[in-house]
This record gives structure tokens, sequence and C-alpha cells, in this order.
């Protein structure tokens, strides 16, 4: 093996011990969100902020753009799965 094959299977092994990494966090949080409520809550209140920030974008966009049924809008744009979640929330209860 070449110098330059065994340091692309050390930068290999660096990035999946990232990855693995990333994964445990993000497992971890997922874990914490389905027990603790004050948790996801403040993930809901943050995804709604969030939000309202793309209104005043979605608002300054010409309006040709989106037409369509804008709930949809968000499903389109690959919002994750919590930020269509609190949208809807978002909709239903907080903006009459």
């Amino acid at each position: 093996m070449t110098s330059s094959q065994i340091q692309g299977f050390e930068i290999g092994r660096e990035l999946l011990k990232a990855y693995k990494a990333a994964y445990e966090q993000e497992h971890n949080i997922r874990l914490q969100d389905s027990s603790n409520y004050s948790f996801t809550i403040s993930r809901l209140e943050k995804s709604i902020l969030e939000i309202q920030e793309a209104f005043k974008i979605e608002q300054a966009m010409p309006k040709v753009i989106i037409k369509a049924n804008p709930d949809w809008y968000w499903f389109a744009a690959g919002g994750s799965a919590i930020t269509v979640i609190s949208y809807f929330i978002y909709k239903l209860f907080i903006k009459k």
C-alpha cells in the first residue's frame, strides 16, 4: 500500500468516527425529545420563530413564486418534520 492510500484510510476512519458521534448526538436528542416535554416545547417555539422569519422572507419575495397552497410549500421547501408540525400548530392555534 502506498502512503497516500494509508492516509486515505486514516481520513476515512476519522470521518466515520465523526458521523458516528453525530448520529449518537442526534439519537440522544430524539430520546430526550420524547421524554422531556419542556425541551420539545422549546424546540417547537424555536421552529415557530424560524417560520415567522421565513414568512417575512416570503412576503418580501415576488408574489408569483408561492401562489399555490402555502401548506404544501413547507413540504416542498424540505422543512424538517418538527418545522412542518409546528407550522400547522402555529396556523391552527396561534394565528387565527
